[in-house]
């Protein structure tokens, strides 16, 4: 994937674990954890997936803006969504916008598994579409993006440590990442909360793991992307470019 300039984007490198690890008792975040941390930005900078050419240079060739839009409608169909999502897609690239929180999620429409989810009201996400994901698949990962308001808003920190314990009690021998991964910030917003993992996938293959998070105007945003250990470089800055340029930037 290539990179250039874009003003107020940044990347950052986040190199190797805390040799402490998680914390032993599932669900307690450690903020002092190197695995779970914020994002420093540092000195370069990349394109949104956002922009229509950065998101053909990632996805591949340009599409036909026409099946783009007919890949759009249905998804939505398929989801039984378009109530909660509008489809916004004008060029090559579908996009699709949640129509209470403002997250685009953008598709390859030549993408496998391209899907949105509304996930069944619960006593913490009492409205429908309070709780959301967009997915796809791409370079042999998936990709997941999930919208959610939540009754009574947990912190980030508690947030994070819920996703993190729901890898725990799924995945097996699940251990710290290490790596120096690139993961996209945007000037301006907050700097999402970032945690790296490998283990053996409930599926049974071994794969990298990626959680990124941030609260932003009462929703919760967070990227999780999953894929092949030798491939984790890559698969950290894909979700980092999906993460800021399907996340709306902050109204006040």
């Amino acid at each position: 994937m290539s990179t250039r300039s874009a003003p107020g984007v940044t990347t950052s490198s986040s190199c190797g674990a805390d040799r402490r690890g998680l914390s032993k008792q599932p669900g307690i975040f450690d903020p002092g954890d190197e695995m779970i941390r914020r994002i420093s930005p540092t000195l370069f900078a990349i394109f949104l997936l956002a922009s229509p050419v950065a998101a053909q240079e990632v996805a591949g060739a340009p599409h036909d803006p026409v099946a783009a839009k007919a890949e759009g409608d249905r998804i939505l169909a398929e989801g039984r969504a378009a109530d909660v999502f509008d489809n916004i897609t004008e060029d090559g690239v579908t996009r699709l916008r949640h129509k209470a929180s403002g997250m685009i999620c953008i598709f390859d429409a030549a993408a496998r598994g391209n899907v949105v989810r509304i996930y069944p009201q619960s006593r913490m996400t009492p409205n429908r579409g309070d709780d959301v994901s967009c997915g796809s698949t791409l370079m042999g990962a998936t990709f997941t993006i999930y919208a959610t308001r939540y009754q009574v808003m947990p912190s980030e920190a508690q947030d994070m440590a819920s996703s993190v314990a729901g890898i725990r009690d799924n995945w097996s021998n699940v251990q710290p990442l290490t790596g120096a991964f690139g993961v996209a910030s945007v000037e301006g917003r907050p700097t999402p909360l970032f945690a790296a993992f490998k283990g053996r996938h409930p599926y049974g293959w071994d794969a990298s793991t990626f959680i990124i998070l941030t609260h932003i105007d009462g929703w919760s945003f967070k990227t999780r992307a999953s894929g092949p250990v030798a491939d984790a470089d890559t698969i950290a800055l894909t979700a980092g470019l999906m993460s800021v340029s399907s996340i709306p930037p902050p109204k006040n």
